[in-house]
């Protein structure tokens, strides 16, 4: 029960928050920092904010992904709450486990933006090497 309090809490407050944020957030950059470096901070914003829906877009569709996307022994979706859609995509695809279906959502965001999800990859280890790192220098104080 406690998981499905905290989906309801999380949904409500983003619901309510996030629509706020999303008209307060390009208005503050614009008029803060001028139009061009606001545009650019704004950018930024954007490519986190899509990090992060795609991020929960992997645990929230992680059994359909999984079904659709992959086949049996597949990577799989959702195991990692900081995995990407794209970042599955792209282990599958070397895997050589992905359905037809899967292999046509990999062609088109590989066209949309050259090796995408091979980019996905390397972002995830860039990451996972930074979050290393952190713990190492003791950055989360424990």
């Amino acid at each position: 029960m406690r998981g499905l309090v905290l989906v309801i809490v999380a949904i409500i407050l983003t619901s309510f928050v996030g629509v706020l944020s999303l008209v307060i957030t390009p208005i503050y950059f614009i008029i803060t920092f001028k139009w061009k470096t606001g545009l650019n901070q704004l950018d930024k914003w954007l490519y986190k904010l899509a990090l992060s829906i795609d991020q929960t877009g992997n645990v929230l569709c992680a059994t359909t992904l999984q079904l659709l996307l992959t086949k049996k022994y597949g990577f799989e979706f959702g195991s990692d709450e900081d995995d990407t859609v794209s970042y599955c995509l792209g282990r599958n695809q070397l895997r050589g486990t992905l359905t037809w279906l899967g292999k046509c959502i990999v062609w088109i965001l590989n066209k949309l933006e050259k090796d995408h999800t091979g980019k996905a990859i390397a972002m995830k280890i860039v990451k996972d090497k930074e979050a290393q790192q952190r713990i190492i220098e003791n950055k989360y104080h424990i």
